[in-house]
């Protein structure tokens, strides 16, 4: 819009260009009331409108009017179908002229920039400390109750749903999604201009360095999980998008691309679920009714008792509670020559301590719980013995153990089942599936020594592989621990 041409004359003229590939538009366009230059230009976020301010005129002459382009309506030269050429208005003057007054409006990625925004408002900052204090609700199930405890794992399991993805690969952290905006400002359209590698189309941020390029997949920023439902009956109706080259036509309603991951927290008091209140329920969520729109549907659980113990663990999400299961933690006791292991934050405290004995220390090596698959814990005895714990996730194997406690005298040396200690998958023929690694157990041999028995379980081979010169066996892949 204005400016001056290389010969230094001012214009009036208005000229539209294709941003990316810098070429002209061929239409009619209105031009200006004036002649302008060195104006300040500024634009509205919601109804396409452009304001020129102040600025020079052909004779030099410092001005005072504010102009208005409407670029949605139609000037006295039609531009064609779907690119009006709109039409200018005066909407005031200012108090004296000015120019070079380098006006701005905040795009509409503003909230995508990497400048601070604390210290330029002091109630906007006052209002930022408040949210920062928000917590989400207190949940109604508790996270010890049975079923909660079931669906957690079920929530970590690879492969309920969808092949390699867990709930937790999309809802897990410690705000239950795995959203981040993470990218080197400024905000781009496309990747490779020279400004931060990500995709942002209109208001969607679609690509970022570390999310993408997997339109509508994960780990892409948006993700369609077939809850989409464009301009038809049960669907996005309710919302209108303007064309703003075209005040006639709307733009179709965001969501193709599918949705950036929300937040569980708090979930169990936000119904209705969906981007438009689809599911008014967490059964509706989980049951396949309203996420057959295309995509992948990662929230479709067939077993309904699965379903109920999902629910139930979303019901038990709170400020306290965690998405991922504890890892498993390893120590290692010099004079001994033993190792032990727990899933229990509160036990490895307990340890660290000293509250087991003197001389255990952690050794660094740890590996996650998680699965469909319940390790049997068991424990000898100081005496007769085997000082020491052996877990399993073997179901044969934990029966056979805990019925050979059964018939065997407490005065004879025995492994007694203590518990359940944590959850995992379970290989098939050496092999963990997808999104796990290899867990694996060493045998001290300590029955042919006759000292106590005693295993090594972890995921680091390199330290299973050191101690098989010592003589202890290596047993191969025991368990599979989620990535």
């Amino acid at each position: 819009m204005g400016g001056q041409d290389a010969a230094g004359a001012v214009l009036d003229t208005v000229e539209e260009y294709l941003a990316q590939a810098v070429t002209v538009v061929a239409s009619a366009h209105t031009s200006m009331p004036g002649a302008r230059a060195r104006f300040g230009v500024a634009s509205t976020l919601t109804n396409n409108l452009i304001y020129v301010v102040g600025g020079v005129d052909g004779a030099g002459a410092g001005q005072t009017t504010i102009f208005e382009y409407a670029v949605a309506n139609q000037g006295a030269t039609a531009g064609p179908a779907g690119t009006p050429s709109g039409t200018w208005a005066t909407r005031g003057n200012l108090a004296a002229a000015r120019s070079g007054l380098q006006l701005s409006s905040p795009p509409g990625i503003t909230n995508f920039l990497t400048s601070a925004n604390a210290g330029r408002n002091a109630d906007q900052d006052a209002i930022a400390k408040f949210v920062a204090t928000i917590r989400s609700a207190q949940p109604p199930v508790h996270s010890a109750a049975p079923s909660a405890v079931r669906g957690k794992a079920l929530f970590n399991q690879v492969g309920l749903v969808v092949a390699d993805f867990s709930c937790a690969t999309c809802h897990g952290g410690p705000k239950y999604t795995r959203s981040t905006v993470g990218y080197t400002g400024p905000p781009s359209p496309e990747v490779g201009l020279g400004l931060g590698n990500q995709r942002v189309i209109g208001a969607e941020l679609r690509q970022t360095v570390a999310q993408g390029p997997n339109a509508g997949q994960a780990p892409g920023v948006l993700i369609n999980v077939g809850t989409f439902l464009a301009n038809a009956a049960g669907g996005r109706v309710n919302e209108i998008r303007a064309n703003g080259a075209d005040a006639s036509q709307a733009i179709a309603p965001l969501g193709a691309n599918g949705f950036n991951i929300p937040s569980l927290l708090s979930v169990h008091e936000t119904a209705p679920y969906y981007y438009n209140g689809l599911a008014q329920t967490l059964e509706e969520v989980l049951n396949g009714s309203q996420d057959g729109n295309g995509g992948v549907r990662h929230h479709f659980v067939t077993n309904s008792a699965q379903r109920a113990d999902l629910i139930s663990y979303l019901r038990s999400i709170g400020p306290e509670t965690t998405a991922v299961l504890p890892a498993v933690v390893e120590f290692y006791n010099a004079p001994l020559d033993n190792f032990f292991i727990t899933a229990d934050p509160v036990e490895a405290a307990a340890v660290d301590s000293g509250a087991a004995g003197p001389g255990w220390s952690r050794t660094g090596n740890l590996f996650n719980s998680g699965g469909p698959i319940a390790v049997c814990r068991f424990y000898g005895s100081i005496s007769p013995g085997p000082n020491s714990h052996f877990y399993t996730a073997s179901a044969s194997e934990c029966a056979g153990l805990i019925a050979l406690q059964a018939t065997t005298p407490a005065s004879t040396p025995r492994w007694n089942f203590e518990s359940n200690d944590f959850l995992t998958n379970v290989p098939a023929n050496g092999v963990c599936p997808a999104q796990t690694v290899p867990v694996f157990r060493a045998y001290n041999n300590g029955w042919s020594r006759r000292i106590d028995s005693n295993h090594r379980i972890t995921s680091n081979q390199a330290s299973i592989t050191e101690l098989v010169p010592r003589g202890w066996v290596d047993e191969g892949v025991v368990m599979c621990a989620p990535k």
